[in-house]
């Protein structure tokens, strides 16, 4: 009988794969017995990265190596890190565009091929020194990302999303370590920290995937950390339009917060609450969160929360219909975030105020104020809210007349917050898309981005944008020649306003109006209002499938009905 071994082909199977590894075992001995013996002890701490890292960065780690009983290398690791590269066990990482905004002060980048770090990892567990080290690295970042989470909060800039950028891999790699672990407390915290850094650079399923197993891990704990990530992933909840999850979470945030006696982050969490009432185009309990809120925040004594809460209570005052004090609210908020100077902050008051004049036809000052709001956004890096500023731009456009420069700048909001993950976003600039395509002609373009833009709306409860989008179907409807049927949809997208109290921002309300009086005067009183009244009778579910039947057919919604909006979270 052949022995199984001889059945082989030469060179494969176990026995050459064992060959190769005490092969390269071999090469990465001789090459770190060449090194000096204090060499040797940097060449093992760096083990811990996961990704380049700079020498300030590589400092901190080490300073933090000795709290937790390492001693430190008997080399300034300037001189070490220059011997490892001499040795070819580190690699200088080619500058990319997004460290040319601190490559000055923190020089370049190094990185470790994965043999070699897997070898350097090696080395220090042989050596007994991996649980300090390992645990040296994760607090030393979880420093950094509060520190930063602060800077990011209360003031971002460039800087502050450059040292998150700079650590990414090696934050990633230490959550999913202590998550190995059972370390629920410290996947909590961290993953708490990185919230808004997640936020900013678009990465929200991400941060919601992190927050949801860090929730989930161990017994909960009353504690200010677990209060901080339940209120963050309500936030990052409610931007992908999930948005009872996000009650959910907000809700226990709020409680937690209140028995913690933390009345500044309760505040803030009451407001996050009402901007959701505001999505979900509940109105009246929106104003009267926004307001609570607002109370707090005055009684806390904090001016750039009371900004803010003055923002969001601005916000629910405008699509109320309440203008004139909506419009006090935001220029209150501006004058507090310039004082302070808070650019950000500002930013977002900016945007608010943009829509404000246009709404009252003012379209030069409205396209001031969104362009000095987009600048900001641009330089901050934020694509979620950039996404939205530009659409507010792209409906100033529009108003203008400039329907190319609206249709680029909504195709551009809607790409990225597809990209996102932003459902809120994107069902409201495919209509918004959908009513460009029909001032332009391009009824069956127009009919097929109110449908998209309704069906997600739809699935994530969005009621004044699932308004919107009929009253987009209406208006097609309308123009193939059929008024009494597009009748029936303003009247039962007028219905829907009217039971959930959310008005049309006042320039969208003049073009909807519009669009009714052509259509009235082209039919008879007696159908027009039969039509009207069939259409106030409508329930939410059978208004939202006359809209997709008259937009593009009954076997044209049952596919966009199932088709996923945005990815799986």
């Amino acid at each position: 009988m052949i022995p199984p071994a001889a059945l082989r082909a030469p060179g494969s199977g176990p026995t050459a794969r064992d060959d190769r590894h005490r092969s390269l075992r071999a090469t990465m001995d001789w090459s770190h017995d060449l090194l000096a013996p204090e060499v040797q002890v940097l060449y093992r701490r760096v083990g811990v990265f996961s990704g380049p890292f700079g020498i300030e960065r590589l400092r901190s780690y080490l300073d933090r190596s000795v709290e937790h009983g390492l001693a430190a290398p008997a080399i300034d690791p300037e001189a070490g890190i220059a011997a490892l590269v001499s040795a070819s066990l580190l690699r200088v990482r080619p500058p990319t565009p997004a460290d040319l905004t601190d490559a000055g002060p923190n020089g370049p980048r190094y990185e470790l091929l994965g043999i070699v770090r897997d070898d350097a990892a090696r080395r220090l567990a042989e050596r007994g020194e991996a649980v300090a080290a390992n645990g040296a690295h994760a607090n030393d970042l979880l420093r950094l990302a509060e520190q930063r989470h602060l800077e990011l909060v209360k003031r971002p800039s460039p800087d502050v999303l450059a040292a998150y950028d700079d650590v990414h891999e090696d934050l990633l790699a230490v959550l999913e370590r202590a998550r190995a672990d059972g370390n629920a407390p410290f996947v909590v915290r961290l993953a708490g920290a990185l919230t808004e850094y997640w936020r900013v650079r678009g990465r929200i399923t991400e941060g919601r995937l992190w927050l949801d197993a860090a929730l989930r891990m161990g017994p909960a704990q009353e504690s200010a950390d677990r209060a901080r990530a339940l209120h963050w992933a309500g936030v990052l909840d409610s931007i992908q339009g999930d948005f009872e999850r996000a009650e959910e979470r907000l809700d226990q945030a709020f409680r937690l917060r209140v028995r913690l006696g933390l009345n500044a982050e309760a505040a803030s969490t009451l407001n996050q609450v009402g901007l959701i009432a505001l999505e979900r185009g509940e109105l009246e309990q929106g104003e009267r969160i926004c307001r609570e809120a607002l109370e707090m925040r005055r009684a806390v004594g904090d001016e750039a929360a009371v900004a803010g809460s003055l923002n969001s209570l601005g916000g629910v005052l405008q699509f109320s219909g309440n203008h004139a004090e909506a419009r006090a609210m935001y220029e209150e908020a501006l004058e507090i975030r310039r004082r302070i100077g808070d650019d950000a902050g500002a930013s977002v008051v900016l945007g608010n105020l943009g829509l404000s004049l246009r709404d009252a036809g003012d379209l030069d000052a409205a396209r001031r104020m969104l362009d000095e709001s987009i600048e900001t956004r641009e330089r901050l890096g934020d694509l979620q809210r950039l996404a939205v500023v530009r659409h507010n731009r792209a409906l100033v456009r529009f108003d203008a007349g400039d329907l190319d420069g609206a249709r680029d700048e909504l195709a551009w909001s809607a790409a990225t917050a597809r990209e996102l993950g932003d459902r809120l976003e994107l069902s409201n600039a495919l209509s918004d898309l959908g009513f460009v395509a029909s001032a332009a002609g391009d009824l069956d373009e127009a009919a097929s981005l109110q449908q998209e833009a309704l069906t997600v709306a739809a699935r994530i409860g969005a009621k004044p944008i699932v308004a919107q989008s009929v009253d987009g179907v209406a208006e097609v409807v309308a123009a193939r020649g059929d008024p009494i049927e597009a009748a029936r949809l303003w009247a039962a997208a007028e219905t829907l306003r009217r039971t959930s109290r959310s008005a049309l921002l006042a320039a969208d309300r003049r073009r909807v109006d519009r669009s009714i009086e052509r259509a009235r005067a082209s039919t008879a009183e007696d159908a027009w209002w039969a039509a009207w009244a069939a259409g106030e009778a409508l329930e939410l579910d059978e208004m939202i499938q006359l809209a997709n039947v008259c937009a593009g057919g009954e076997d044209r919604a049952a596919r966009a009905a199932t088709e996923p909006a945005v990815a799986a979270v």
